[in-house]
């Protein structure tokens, strides 16, 4: 496997506030063994990953999860973004490991996406696989269609962010805003 770290950059709406920036978000690919950069290409599978997870410029939460290894094993590539810009959390007082399927995360896997696709072999039609909290990314990045998606899959995903972030939220009270 051959991991790359890259950022992406987005265009942030600052809290009540019309003011926009630009924030760097931290991404990861994780390239099969069999991945060539020339010749048949390879498929790329999304992957958003949960709560308490991020993505730094040397670390990520999916790495050593065992779909994770599955799928790399098996051929695809892996691919996923911190979803929130750091700068931007710590700017603004929000918990870095919580994206919970904003606009924000959307945006930077959409971007993450492109700059895979521009810069190595591989397919341009993905599939997409969220846990836990990444099922609302995961679900949220598909139904706007941004992206072509093949398939999507979740493991225990967050579907319903009334119920299952709102009034069960898993971190000592709720995300800040």
């Amino acid at each position: 496997m051959k991991k790359i770290y890259f950022r992406t950059t987005l265009r942030c709406k600052k809290p009540y506030s019309s003011e926009t920036q630009e924030y760097d978000d931290d991404g990861v690919l994780l390239l099969p063994t069999a991945y060539s950069d020339s010749g048949t290409s390879t498929r790329l599978i999304i992957n958003c990953h949960g709560a308490g997870g991020t993505v730094t410029t040397d670390d990520s939460q999916i790495e050593e999860q065992t779909t994770t290894k599955y799928f790399l094993a098996n051929g695809y590539a892996v691919m996923d973004v911190n979803g929130l810009p750091k700068a931007f959390a710590d700017e603004f007082a929000i918990d870095i490991r919580n994206n919970i399927g904003s606009p924000l995360a959307t945006e930077s896997y959409f971007y993450a996406y492109q700059y895979c696709i521009k810069n190595y072999n591989l397919y341009k039609e993905v599939f997409v696989h969220g846990g836990s909290m990444g099922g609302i990314s995961s679900t949220n990045l598909v139904l706007e269609g941004k992206i072509p998606v093949l398939a999507q899959t979740g493991y225990c995903p967050v579907l319903d962010t009334y119920n299952e972030i709102f009034l069960h939220p898993w971190s000592n009270g709720l995300p800040k805003i």
